[in-house]
């Protein structure tokens, strides 16, 4: 039943990961057609800003208000089902802004009016699914946390979400390369200024599709309780960190309390800015576009971009399979430090990739493929570990990782630009910065396990040496 109840939360992610995926991939090429070069830059950076602004600034809060006692007795089912009903509502706005008609020759001022119109219609959708997708997703993963009591449904739990994550990343790549209407699929959807050669009607489709998933997501994570009456998924009602000192936890927030009483997960936050900012710096280099695009795919870039993401899903299976050993033998922070190393290593290969055949190519992009899904397994895997060590408020270990992996998007959408033009204008040095936050972050991770004290994230087998020796 448990197990059951782990799909159920994980399939949450499905469509939250499919839409990030038509938000990188297909919004600007429909906001090219719709806005024209004058308003494409602006409209874009907004954009760009916008999911990673709107999380940043409401995450911290957001686990503050659920792990308070006033906001604990809300069942999370309630913020789940508001959060999945705020991006159904974005993506029928998206689907309606598509097909806003912009083509009105010879009627300058009416066609500038519409433009403005579906350009704020954008937004405003924008808006809404940004705010679902950050509520969602931390209450999914306190979701999947509360429903493991031990250590290895824990890790179990976490990846099972991040492997589900990674196929919706994967699936909404595979449909933003998709030209629906050059195929004669769903013609039904094209209106009168989205004809099917539009991009404009292969967005509407992917958010049709999008759209589905949402409400399957909905009624599987929603109801994904009921499968144990005894255990109601509801946010408890008083703070057992700070039952002793109410005063004081409400002079200080919930996550000011818990980073001043516990360096450990001071540390884990840190080394998750700098992984996520080196996981970051890949996608800010649009580095599968760039390497796959050399001279070695004349004609052949879409097929090469599919078979690359294909091979990262497949390579990703395995290490997913083997993670939860990997952490129970070398311990959180081992598995943590390991994957680092290995970002890093692959970022500083990325100069000689360049100039190598196809076939190291894909193999080179096919070992990022368990990057992302260790990113997003490890670091909750810690800060749960260490908030229930110490009687603390899960959620708000799990919104502030959830927060730092924002920060890192706005840190590089701010320095990428510059870095770049710095560092000798090539995409490589944004590949070398990276490599050095995922070293840095290697450093904090060997130094938590030196300091470690309280075993919540060391390995068995070194706890039972250090039990032996004293």
């Amino acid at each position: 039943m448990q197990l059951m109840q782990q799909a159920q939360i994980a399939g949450g992610f499905l469509p939250l990961a499919f839409v990030d995926s038509l938000w990188t991939k297909q919004f600007p090429e429909v906001l090219h057609d719709a806005n024209g070069e004058d308003r494409f830059w602006s409209t874009l950076r907004l954009l760009e800003l916008l999911r990673p602004g709107v999380a940043f600034a409401s995450l911290p809060w957001l686990g503050t208000f659920m792990a308070a006692p006033s906001g604990g007795a809300s069942q999370i089912a309630g913020f789940l089902c508001a959060g999945f009903m705020l991006m159904t509502a974005g993506q029928l706005i998206m689907i309606a802004a598509a097909d806003v008609r912009t083509d009105m020759t010879g009627m300058e001022e009416a066609q500038a009016r519409q433009q403005g119109v579906q350009q704020w219609a954008f937004v405003f959708a924008a808006v809404l699914v940004s705010v679902a997708s950050t509520l969602v997703k931390l209450c999914l993963r306190y979701c999947a946390a509360d429903l493991s009591t031990g250590s290895g449904r824990l890790i179990s739990s976490m990846m099972t979400a991040a492997m589900v994550e990674n196929f919706g990343r994967y699936l909404g790549k595979l449909s933003a390369w998709s030209s629906w209407g050059h195929q004669g699929y769903f013609v039904e959807l094209a209106g009168q200024a989205c004809r099917p050669q539009d991009a404009c009607f292969d967005l509407r489709v992917n958010m049709a599709i999008s759209l589905i998933f949402t409400l399957m997501a909905m009624s599987l994570s929603c109801r994904a309780h009921r499968g144990d009456r005894e255990k109601k998924w509801r946010l408890p009602s008083r703070n057992g960190f700070a039952s002793d000192a109410d005063d004081e936890f409400h002079d200080r927030t919930a996550a000011e309390t818990l980073l001043r009483n516990d360096p450990g997960t001071v540390a884990a936050i840190m080394a998750a800015f700098l992984s996520f900012a080196a996981w970051r710096s890949l996608e800010r280099a649009n580095t599968h576009e760039e390497v796959l695009s050399v001279e070695i795919f004349p004609g052949e870039l879409l097929g090469a971009r599919r078979w690359a993401e294909t091979f990262q899903v497949l390579v990703t299976v395995p290490v997913a399979l083997g993670t939860p050993r990997l952490m129970r033998t070398f311990g959180a922070f081992g598995v943590w430090l390991s994957t680092n190393l290995l970002l890093a290593a692959l970022l500083l290969c990325s100069a000689m990739v360049r100039t190598a055949s196809p076939e190291v190519k894909t193999f080179w992009l096919a070992l990022f493929g368990p990057v992302p899904v260790l990113l997003c397994t490890v670091p909750y895997v810690v800060v749960t570990r260490r908030a229930r060590a110490r009687n603390a408020p899960v959620i708000v270990g799990i919104a502030l990782v959830c927060a730092v992996d924002s920060l890192a998007q706005i840190v590089w959408f701010f320095l990428g630009s510059d870095l770049k033009s710095l560092l000798g204008g090539s995409e490589v040095t944004l590949l070398a910065v990276g490599a050095a936050c995922a070293v840095w972050s290697a450093v904090v991770c060997s130094h938590a396990i030196a300091c470690d004290r309280d075993s919540t994230c060391e390995s068995p087998k070194r706890r039972k040496r250090e039990t032996g020796k004293t």
